[in-house]
């Protein structure tokens, strides 16, 4: 219900009454003063960047075998869907005009 729905924080005599028991204290972080790295949180640190680094070319070259195979894919259909024609074409008795 709304905060100013009649009831919530009121008694009967009409005067506001809150436990102030139940309220939370405010919430404040404490900021943490950075600190140095050790030895094997470097080390676990840069295996990670290799790894990233690793999987990322991994990825790259993935993205273009695959587009490699796309694009050869797309060739042997045009190949496929022409053949007829150049066929058909090859075996036509009829030379053009000027034709040697």
């Amino acid at each position: 219900p709304p905060p100013d729905s009649p009831g919530l924080a009121e008694t009967a005599k009409g005067t506001e009454q809150v436990d102030t028991d139940l309220l939370d204290d405010a919430t404040q972080v404490e900021p943490e003063e950075p600190r140095e790295m050790t030895e094997e949180e470097k080390i676990a640190a840069v295996k990670r960047a290799q790894q990233d680094a690793a999987t990322s070319e991994v990825l790259t070259r993935l993205q273009l075998t695959r587009k490699y195979y796309m694009d050869a894919l797309k060739f042997i259909e045009v190949i496929h869907e022409s053949s007829e024609t150049a066929c058909q074409l090859l075996s036509a008795r009829a030379k053009a005009p000027g034709a040697l």
